[in-house]
């Protein structure tokens, strides 16, 4: 499982400059959640983000 990697409300893209802090930032609010389960861990954002199952074959990795 991966959490989604857009803003559902705005169909904005995340930005992975946050990895090194284990972090996914929201380039739309300024939200950041946590890169292994999605919870907030500063808002304004309230709600984690969703999880989403992907699958991984080799370096490929897709949604499932």
């Amino acid at each position: 499982m991966t959490t989604a990697r857009r803003a559902a409300y705005r169909s904005a893209g995340f930005g992975a400059r946050g990895r090194a802090r284990r972090v996914i930032n929201c380039p739309c609010h300024g939200s950041r959640f946590s890169i292994t389960d999605g919870s907030v861990q500063s808002g304004p954002a309230t709600k984690a983000l969703p999880a989403t199952r992907i699958s991984v074959d080799g370096d490929a990795i897709t949604l499932a």
